[in-house]
């Protein structure tokens, strides 16, 4: 069925080393640290979500078991990303959310303070 996926030398099955942008997710505060057993602060988090919105958006489930979060602190996540124009919901009955242009240009943000500061993320 195609290569293995692998992260850390084990096997990952259905894991955020699934996805079609996997370049958005290595950038700075990458999915790598969901393996780390340092906590993600709220910014290595709320990065994560938006690249992995980015495009063509994702459903709660998929941000839920990608970012290794629960439901009720995803939608505390997602509920402030919304409030604060980063993220948009559709009106389906499972929602697709998408980055938002701003939400996009706080990635570029991000993406500019790891490459001057690589150390926040480590």
């Amino acid at each position: 069925m195609g290569a293995e996926n692998t992260c850390h030398g084990r096997r990952a099955y259905g894991s955020h080393l699934d996805f079609k942008r996997a370049d958005d997710l290595q950038g700075p505060c990458s999915m790598r640290h969901v393996h780390d057993r340092k906590r993600r602060g709220k910014g290595q988090i709320f990065y994560q979500i938006l690249s992995l919105c980015k495009g063509e958006g994702a459903i709660k489930t998929r941000i839920v078991y990608a970012l290794n979060l629960n439901f009720a602190n995803a939608n505390e996540y997602l509920d402030l990303l919304i409030k604060n124009g980063l993220l948009e919901a559709g009106h389906e009955k499972a929602p697709l959310y998408k980055t938002t242009q701003k939400g996009i240009e706080l990635l570029e943000y991000f993406k500019a303070i790891r490459e001057r500061i690589p150390e926040l993320c480590d």
